[in-house]
C-alpha cells in the first residue's frame, strides 16, 4: 500500500513506469504486435509519410518504420541490458575487493580512475575499433567502458560498511571474507547498486545508439535505433519521420529510466540525492 501511495504522489515517477512498460512489452511482442517483417521491403513506398497502411511511415528502403523501431527496441534493450550486466559482474566485486583488502584499493582505483577518465563513448568506439564492428563487440566495449562506475560508487559505499561494528565481529569469530562480502556488504549496498543498475542501463542505450550511429554497433539487417536515426538523417529534410520516431524512442527511454532511477534513489535514502550524479 505504502508503495502505491508512493507511486500515486509521483506523477512522473507513475508516467515513466507506464512509457518503460509499453516500450519493454512493445519490444517483447514485436513479432505479434508489429504489422510487417523488420527487413520486409516495399518498393512503392520508399520514404512514404505516416497513413493508415504504415502509420510512421517507411525509411528510403520501404521498410516500415512502426515495425522497425518496435524490433529495433529488442535489439537496442538487450545489447544495453547485456552491456550492463558484464559490467555489474566485474565493477562489484572490484568494487568490494577494493573495500575490503586496504593494500590493493589504492591501485586498483588508480588504474579504474585512468579508464575512468576517457570519455565513455570514445573508449567504447576505441575498443570496438579493435575489436571489430558488431552487436557483440559493441557489448563488451560498453560493458568494459562502464567497469569502473561500478567499481567507484560500490567501493565508496563499501568502505562505510566494512568499518562497521558488525563486519569486525563477523571477522573475530572466524566468517571468511567471502562470506562477509556475500553476506554482510552486498546486501547493505544493494540500494545503490539498485539506482546504478536503472542509470547506467539508460546510458549504456545512448552509448549503443551511438555506436550504431556511427556503424560500428549493430549491423544491417538487424534494426537499432541509433542505425535507424544513421539512415534517416541523410532524408531528414525529404522525410523527417524516419528520424523523428527512433529518436523519439532513445528518448523517451532514456528519460523514462532516468526518472526511474532518481525516484528510486530518493526512495531507498534521500541522503543519496545528487551523490551519483
Amino acid at each position: 500500500m505504502r508503495q502505491l501511495g508512493f507511486l500515486r504522489s509521483n506523477a512522473m515517477l507513475t508516467l515513466a513506469l507506464i512509457v518503460i512498460g509499453a516500450i519493454v512489452v512493445g519490444a517483447i511482442l514485436a513479432p505479434w504486435i508489429a504489422p510487417y517483417s523488420a527487413d520486409q521491403m516495399f518498393a512503392r513506398a520508399r520514404l512514404v509519410a505516416p497513413s493508415a497502411e504504415h502509420i510512421w511511415g517507411t525509411d528510403h528502403l520501404g521498410r516500415d518504420l512502426f515495425t522497425r523501431v518496435l524490433y529495433g527496441g529488442q535489439i537496442s534493450l538487450m545489447v544495453a541490458g547485456i552491456s550492463v550486466g558484464i559490467s555489474f559482474v566485474f565493477g562489484v566485486p572490484l568494487g568490494v575487493l577494493a573495500a575490503y583488502y586496504k593494500p590493493i584499493d589504492n591501485l586498483l582505483m588508480r588504474i579504474l580512475d585512468v579508464v575512468f577518465s576517457f570519455p565513455s563513448v570514445l573508449l567504447a568506439i576505441f575498443i570496438v575499433a579493435v575489436l571489430g564492428p558488431g552487436m557483440i563487440n559493441a557489448m563488451i566495449a560498453i560493458g568494459i567502458t562502464y567497469i569502473p562506475r561500478f567499481a567507484r560508487v560500490v567501493r565508496s559505499q563499501a568502505v562505510v560498511v566494512v568499518e562497521m561494528d558488525y563486519i569486525r565481529s563477523a571477522r573475530s569469530i572466524g566468517v571468511s571474507p567471502l562470506g562477509i562480502m556475500v553476506r554482510h556488504i552486498g546486501p547493505n549496498i544493494a540500494g545503490v547498486l539498485i539506482v546504478q543498475l536503472s542509470l547506467n542501463f539508460a546510458t549504456a542505450i545512448i552509448a549503443e545508439s551511438s555506436l550504431s550511429f556511427l556503424g560500428l554497433g549493430v549491423q544491417p539487417p538487424w534494426p537499432s535505433w541509433g542505425a535507424m536515426l544513421d539512415q534517416g538523417r541523410l532524408y531528414v529534410e525529404l522525410a523527417p519521420w524516419a528520424s523523428i520516431f527512433p529518436g523519439l524512442a532513445i528518448f523517451l527511454t532514456v528519460l523514462a529510466l532516468n526518472i526511474i532511477g532518481d525516484a528510486v534513489r530518493d526512495r531507498l535514502d534521500p541522503r543519496l540525492r545528487g551523490a551519483l550524479r
